[in-house]
């Protein structure tokens, strides 16, 4: 944090005398333009984030813009102001808004094409209640905010940003005291949290558990003294679960801080201890912590890294970002997408799940190097999580989980997309098969071959498998040569085709598929409990049998358990 000059703290009377003139003063609304379509590349530095729902807005140094597109490709330019740092929309009525520039706090009802000025303060931080989100708090700084008498102080706004009052001031303060972070948690309204930090970089948080009546200090000094609190959250699903963040980069001190019910439970493990955080956010639907970060060392170029938690709450892995810079702001959207940019950074959108975001779970690793599955699972979509309360890591084509130390296995992910009656396409970005269509398929068992008691049984015709989890005499499916030859190839089944394939849970069906710029192809359809087998004639030999990006589609039906 940038101490601001000595004399603005010491012109307080001055500053109080202004303060009335201000006051008396109407608001008047200030006219921004009209709005102007844009590509997310023309949109070349971020300042900050504002999200309702999915829909974000993000200021630059060349104006608000807005956008709600499915992958934030297009949006909006609301108006050019150049120095709007703070954005906080209304979830309900995302066209009302509260933005504040360096010195000042607006509202729009407008989406931002026009805005009246509501106080001569420009807060440090704000956020608004989740549950009420008429209600909104901004913290302040004594050297940014005219109305509060040259004091920190939080303020309270009980009506959308229409009036404001001053629910705590910091009495008899040290030179440029400023509260510089504030979050309302998710889980009651009623619990409100802001720091403060001291001209020696003190670092102090308070709390109000009555909506910001009374408030008490009730974490300090950690984990070292003089260290300022750099962010602050409250996860949005586990109550009262908060998460501090303590950086000051000239000590090389980091370190982030878990706290549950008001007790520390612990400490992120694998974020470096250089680097300074600059944020700390939840994914809405799953409330995995992201944690943005900045590592800054004279005579080294800077260096922008996101983490997020995996496995243990306090584990963190790096997010492998598609091969482009990240930004020290960050907004995580409800429907999956990380946003990140900074004052010398570009916006970057990218999808949380996807292919090459994330590395491989190191649990996982030696397996997955040893059995070439890149060559029959692609690559990781999405960072180790649990199925079925064992560690486990989905991929393009399938999922596998750890069963013990030395035991892995396929996830049956295909049952659940066929209850969920997934009408995605299988087999290529079009075909004239999706999931519902297979799942329709499941009665059309055959009998056992006459004489079959157990097992499987090769036939003129392929391989009869029962559907029956201890390949019992049931009726259940014929699976064609070609099918067959690849589900007992080691190569390709390196536990054997039931662990790694399951039963299967359709007959093979022709269907007509597009494959990009392959065009149409009648192809051969298969579906089992772990994975869908594709046939294709005009591949060349080895690659004729294929399987379908299961994996993916899962992610797309299910978000919740793989984010």
């Amino acid at each position: 944090m940038h101490a601001p000059p000595r004399l603005l703290h010491r012109s307080a009377p001055l500053i109080a005398g202004l303060a009335i003139v201000l006051a008396l003063m109407p608001p008047r609304p200030v006219v921004a333009g009209s709005p102007l379509p844009v590509p997310a590349a023309a949109i070349t530095t971020v300042l900050g984030f504002g999200l309702a729902g999915s829909l974000v807005y993000v200021s630059s140094s060349s104006g608000l813009y807005r956008s709600a597109s499915a992958d934030y490709s297009r949006w909006t330019r609301q108006n050019t102001w150049p120095d709007i740092k703070l954005i906080s929309p209304d979830p309900q009525r995302p066209d009302t808004l509260v933005f504040a520039t360096g010195g000042d706090l607006y509202r729009s009802t407008d989406a931002g094409l026009t805005a009246t000025k509501v106080k001569a303060c420009g807060p440090t931080d704000i956020a608004r209640a989740t549950r009420s989100p008429s209600i909104i708090y901004a913290s302040t700084a004594a050297y940014r905010c005219v109305l509060t008498s040259g004091l920190p102080s939080i303020l309270k706004s009980p009506d959308n940003g229409l009036t404001w009052t001053t629910v705590y001031t910091q009495q008899q303060p040290e030179p440029e005291e400023a509260f510089n972070h504030i979050a309302v948690d998710p889980a009651t309204d009623s619990h409100v949290v802001a720091a403060k930090i001291d001209y020696h970089n003190y670092g102090e948080l308070y709390e109000s558990w009555d909506s910001g009546t009374t408030w008490t200090s009730t974490v300090q000094s950690r984990p070292f003294d003089y260290t300022p609190i750099n962010a602050v959250a409250i996860n949005p699903h586990p109550p009262y679960d908060m998460w501090l963040a303590w950086s000051l980069p000239d000590r090389i001190i980091n370190e982030v801080d878990h706290w549950q019910g008001g007790h520390r439970a612990g400490t992120a493990v694998g974020i470096p201890t250089r680097p300074t955080v600059t944020a700390v956010l939840f994914d809405p639907l799953s409330s995995r912590i992201y944690v943005d970060t900045r590592d800054k060392e004279q005579g080294r170029p800077t260096i922008t890294a996101i983490y997020a938690s995996e496995g243990a709450p306090t584990t963190f892995r790096r997010v492998l970002v598609h091969g482009h810079a990240v930004g020290t702001q960050m907004a995580i959207t409800p429907n999956g997408y990380l946003l990140t940019g900074d004052a010398t950074t570009p916006l970057t959108v990218d999808a949380l799940i996807g292919t090459g975001m994330w590395s491989l779970a190191p649990a996982l690793a030696s397996y997955y190097a040893s059995t070439g599955a890149s060559s029959w699972l692609g690559h990781s979509l999405s960072p180790e999580t649990r199925c079925s309360g064992h560690l486990c890591q989905y991929f393009d084509k399938g999922a596998i989980e750890r069963l013990g130390s030395s035991t892995y296995a396929g996830v049956a992910l295909v049952p659940p997309s066929f209850a969920a009656q997934a009408t995605l396409p299988v087999g290529g970005t079009r075909s004239t098969v999706t999931y519902q269509t297979l799942a329709g398929l499941q009665s059309q068992r055959v009998a056992p071959p006459p004489g079959f008691r157990q097992g499987v049984l090769r036939l003129a015709t392929g391989t009869f498998i029962p559907a029956s989890a201890h390949l019992r005499a049931v009726p259940g499916y014929i699976v064609p040569s070609y099918f067959w030859r690849y589900m007992t190839d080691p190569r390709d089944a390196p536990d054997g085709w039931f662990r790694d394939f399951g039963l299967p849970l359709s007959k093979a069906v022709t269907a007509t598929v597009t494959k990009g710029q392959l065009g149409p192809r009648n192809v051969v359809i298969q579906a089992f409990q772990n994975a869908i087998f594709t046939y294709d004639a005009q591949n060349p030999q080895p690659w004729q049998v294929e399987r379908a990006n299961v994996g993916r589609d899962y992610a797309a039906t299910f978000p919740q358990a793989v984010r």
